[in-house]
């Protein structure tokens, strides 16, 4: 198990992971736990720079940072799930 540790928003540091994981074999599963929180608040109470950051991270991220490792799960020969 190898544990790395990057922006998921940041395209580049997410390529750099993948080439990581490259040189250490095939992949064969992925914890994604990226995640940002705040002080509980209403959403109406929610600034649009703040909504935007964590909708990166939530949402946008996970999307970002697995479809490279489905990617390298195919050229392994393995199915992604």
């Amino acid at each position: 198990m190898i544990g790395l540790i990057f922006d998921v928003r940041d395209q580049g540091a997410v390529a750099s992971a993948v080439a990581s994981l490259r040189r250490e074999g095939p992949v064969l599963g992925l914890v994604n736990n990226a995640g940002t929180g705040s002080a509980p608040m209403r959403l109406s109470e929610l600034g649009n720079a703040d909504f935007r950051g964590m909708y990166e991270v939530h949402v946008e991220g996970p999307s970002t940072a697995c479809g490279p490792r489905c990617r390298l799960c195919s050229t392994a020969g393995t199915a992604a799930s």
